[in-house]
């Protein structure tokens, strides 16, 4: 029994939780005294986070003794984030250019967007009410729902016929969410970060892209232009309108299902 009491009635100590089997096996430990004061640091998403296991774990991640750095909890270890991009890059699969390439290398250079690629999330409705199934509440991987993205945008009827296009389609359309993801990332939550609408989240993605687009640019300036203007960076009037009116309505259309899942207010229509 605690100290506790409620209409001069003791209340019986609160059951501890059982921790998650799949958390053991990824190596979460309680923090030792030192390390618990940076975890009440971090806020509420943060540390709820530490505590749970990936929605969505690459091989080999359950076999590493940590799975988040003891200097800095909201970050994982490198090991971790080195099977990540691998899983990435083996998902993105092999670009048929060498400006696409120097595209997602430079891109997953990025060791905090790589992680956050893999941060779920729970899912709510524009009003913040959690979704839940037998129980449990429902979650979405950000690059479950990108690869999704990817494949409606390169299939997209707009551009059949235009296969050369298609996977420049592609690249866009898990590149596109990208600063939606990193703005959940635990390092930018701890901050005080939020993200409050869809044109942060676009300006994000900007941020993020930039660099990899730049060096695109450098070996294939029409095809890094054309992409450029896509996710936002800049848009150059030597472009053929027509492409860009194909790629964008892909592109697009692509997003509906990763905006309504992550940014519930932007009031995109689109099915979960």
């Amino acid at each position: 029994m605690n100290g506790n009491t409620i209409n001069n009635f003791p209340m019986p100590e609160p059951t501890p939780k059982p921790r998650h089997r799949m958390a053991t096996q990824l190596g979460y430990q309680s923090p030792s005294p030192r390390d618990a004061s940076k975890l009440q640091a971090a806020d509420g998403l943060a540390g709820e986070f530490l505590m749970k296991p990936l929605a969505f774990m690459p091989k080999g991640f359950k076999d590493l003794p940590h799975l988040f750095r003891q200097d800095d909890p909201t970050h994982m270890v490198s090991e971790a984030v080195t099977m990540m991009r691998r899983h990435l890059k083996q998902e993105m699969g092999d670009m048929p250019t060498s400006a696409l390439q120097k595209f997602v290398q430079v891109f997953l250079s990025d060791d905090e967007l790589v992680e956050s690629y893999f941060m779920h999330r729970v899912r709510e409705d524009a009003v913040g009410r959690q979704f839940a199934q037998r129980g449990s509440l429902l979650t979405a991987t950000p690059w479950v729902e990108a690869k999704r993205a990817g494949g409606l945008a390169m299939h997209s009827e707009v551009l059949r016929g235009f296969r050369h296009e298609q996977v420049l389609a592609w690249v866009a359309a898990w590149a596109m969410p990208s600063g939606t993801f990193h703005l959940c990332h635990p390092k930018l939550k701890s901050k005080g970060l939020v993200m409050s609408d869809l044109g942060q989240a676009r300006n994000n993605t900007v941020v993020m892209v930039e660099e990899a687009v730049f060096a695109m640019r450098r070996i294939d300036p029409q095809t890094g232009s054309t992409l450029s203007a896509l996710l936002g960076v800049g848009y150059s009037e030597e472009q053929d309108p027509n492409q860009l009116a194909r790629l964008g309505t892909a592109l697009h259309l692509s997003q509906r299902h990763i905006n309504n899942m992550w940014i519930p207010a932007s009031g995109w229509a689109g099915e979960y």
